[in-house]
């Protein structure tokens, strides 16, 4: 999606660009008053006007101003044509499942050192698909959870992280009163720290959710919070791998409120 935004932007700058040359290509063909027979610039008297009388030599200038004008614009046109191709071909790469590769100089400074060093193992490693995929999973984990989904939450969790979320789930059954968590939206998915040790990755991940949080009772009546309130939760989790293993999740082994 940002990549055909910038397209069709490139697209508008290129649309504007020819306008202008189109106008400018026009004002060749746009008749001037000439009479040779009167001094230069020497306005005279046509119908109870002053009408501004232009020379050869005036008209020649100006359509050479014209003309560097166009070529400046043509110029422009170029390089905007240069860059649709390129988001073109980014484009085809992307729907034909190519990943783009993430260049050095867009990384964070605080985590470039670390990415770097993480990619010299897993070669394969986005800093900004991680990111993306950790939102995917907020919202997994967090729906599993409310669903009380244990089997989901064994694939995606640790045993001790799991353990701690399937003995919420079974303390919340036992409950008259029942938390209730909606996630409305993951406004913000950030690293913030990357750690290797050995073959073992960590990398710690700050959200920014929108969530409506209430409690009820066993006739479903609201005893706290309400259900039209959204709410802005921070949380940071920990994701975890081992580049050695045969699996290629990486799971939630820590999590935290802010």
């Amino acid at each position: 999606m940002k990549l055909l935004i910038q397209y069709w932007d490139i697209l508008l700058s290129a649309g504007i660009a020819l306008f202008f040359i189109l106008k400018l290509t026009g004002a060749f063909g746009k008749k001037e008053h000439i009479n040779q027979s009167k001094p230069a610039n020497k306005p005279h008297q046509e119908g109870g006007k002053k009408i501004h009388t232009i020379t050869k030599k005036e008209k020649i200038e100006k359509q050479k101003q014209h003309l560097r004008n166009l070529q400046d614009l043509k110029g422009v046109l170029n390089q905007i044509s240069e860059k649709v191709k390129v988001e073109e071909k980014k484009i085809a790469q992307t729907n034909a499942g190519v990943v783009i590769e993430e260049p050095e100089e867009t990384l964070p400074e605080h985590l470039k050192a670390d990415v770097l060093n993480l990619k010299k193992k897993m070669p394969e490693f986005k800093l900004q698909q991680f990111s993306d995929n950790a939102a995917n999973a907020f919202e997994v984990i967090l729906d599993a959870y409310a669903a009380g989904n244990k089997d989901l939450l064994k694939q995606l969790l640790d045993k001790n992280t799991y353990d701690g979320f399937a003995k919420a789930i079974d303390e919340r059954e036992k409950q008259k009163s029942q938390p209730v968590q909606t996630l409305v939206s993951v406004e913000q998915s950030e690293v913030i720290n990357i750690d290797l040790h050995k073959n073992i990755a960590s990398i710690v991940v700050k959200f920014l959710s929108e969530q409506i949080n209430f409690v009820r009772d066993s006739a479903g009546k609201v005893t706290k919070g309400s259900k039209n309130k959204i709410e802005n939760v921070r949380d940071i989790w920990t994701f975890e791998r081992d580049l050695n293993g045969s699996s290629p999740i990486w799971q939630l082994v820590g999590t935290q409120k802010v």
